[in-house]
């Protein structure tokens, strides 16, 4: 995550504001952030167990470090799960690696990230301004994100998306969807059979659509929910407003299902399994490489569905899904396919209708 502290209100030297990756909500949660302080320039702080004491870099810290005030730029980054990164910059082109970066903390996959603020004063209120916010490094992500306030965490569970066209200083734009988008998806098979689990795809476009980027010369992918990656030679393709169906198991999906009309590819062979409680599924297109040789990806569509029994996992501790998708023969069908998708109210449970229009 990167941000640019615009300004932090002195109510001490060690008022602080910044970015935080934070495992719970709990008062002694592990932590790491990178910050802007009052009067003692850019640090880094962490809580590497849960209870114990929240440690800084304040024993390394350079003199450049401790000269930074705001307006200046934070960066957080969170690699291989367990380390954390933390660099500064000035004008977000050339950035700065703090001195005691990296850290390790082992803090679950699923965790909090967001902005954060200090008063450093119990009782007393402190404002900072921030612009500039980046979350994610090509490949969105659901964010937990808020700002934390003096006394309390105050967060909040929100989804960013990528805009369908740029809008400064008005209101928001719809979120861009498409080109191509999970339209169904097959989670729980009635037989038991988990090889007759299916994904399609659609593309809602007038034009043809490349599964492949040439100047990366790198394939699509599934970077969430299976494991699979499709082909470069030859790249896949969907036709205009056509379908693709990736499937656990061809033989089992064919006599399950029968032949997919003409121009309809059946695509097999995905690592794991479609979970039957609900998971995560996202599809991305490549990006570029970053700074440590890792290839990031550009998330083309995602859902996060759920079975209808998973209260917790859903927002306002409500799961609106329908169960009758659960193995009881009908699959997760979107109803509209141009419109967002990772939305429970874009989905029913339908008769399975692979390789054509949705019913």
């Amino acid at each position: 995550m990167i941000t640019r502290v615009v300004s932090v209100e002195q109510t001490d030297n060690w008022a602080k504001t910044g970015v935080m990756f934070r495992e719970t909500l709990d008062a002694g949660s592990k932590f790491s952030n990178v910050l802007i302080t009052g009067a003692n320039g850019c640090r880094m702080q962490e809580r590497n167990s849960t209870g114990g004491s929240a440690v800084s870099d304040s024993s390394v810290a350079t003199d450049e470090q401790k000269a930074i005030n705001a307006p200046y730029r934070v960066r957080l980054k969170r690699e291989n799960l367990t380390t954390f990164r933390g660099y500064y910059s000035a004008d977000g082109a050339v950035w700065t690696e703090m001195v005691w970066s990296p850290r390790t903390i082992d803090m679950a996959e699923d965790c909090y990230v967001g902005l954060c603020v200090t008063s450093h004063s119990n009782g007393v209120l402190c404002t900072a301004v921030f612009d500039n916010i980046i979350f994610g490094s090509g490949v969105g992500t659901d964010l937990k994100a808020s700002m934390l306030g003096v006394n309390a965490s105050l967060w909040t569970r929100i989804v960013f998306e990528v805009e369908d066209s740029n809008t400064p200083n008005s209101a928001n734009a719809n979120p861009r969807v498409g080109p191509v988008v999970i339209n169904e998806i097959m989670y729980n098979p009635p037989s038991g059979n988990q090889n007759e689990e299916y994904i399609e795809l659609h593309n809602i476009t007038g034009v043809l659509v490349t599964l492949y980027r040439y100047d990366k010369s790198t394939p699509w992918k599934f970077t969430d929910g299976i494991d699979y990656t499709f082909s470069s030679g030859p790249p896949v393709t969907i036709q205009a407003y056509g379908y693709v169906m990736v499937v656990k198991d061809i033989v089992a999906f064919t006599a399950k299902y029968g032949g997919m009309p003409p121009g309809v590819q059946v695509l097999d062979g995905f690592g794991g399994m479609l979970s039957n409680a609900g998971e995560r599924l996202q599809i991305a297109m490549p990006g570029d490489i970053d700074e440590i040789g890792t290839r990031q990806y550009i998330r083309i569509d995602r859902v996060t569905y759920s079975d209808g029994f998973h209260p917790e996992d859903c927002p306002g501790g409500v799961d609106l899904w329908p169960a009758a998708a659960d193995g009881l023969g009908k699959s997760l069908s979107r109803k509209v396919s141009a419109d967002y998708g990772n939305d429970v109210d874009n989905w029913q449970a339908a008769t399975p209708s692979p390789g054509v229009v949705n019913p």
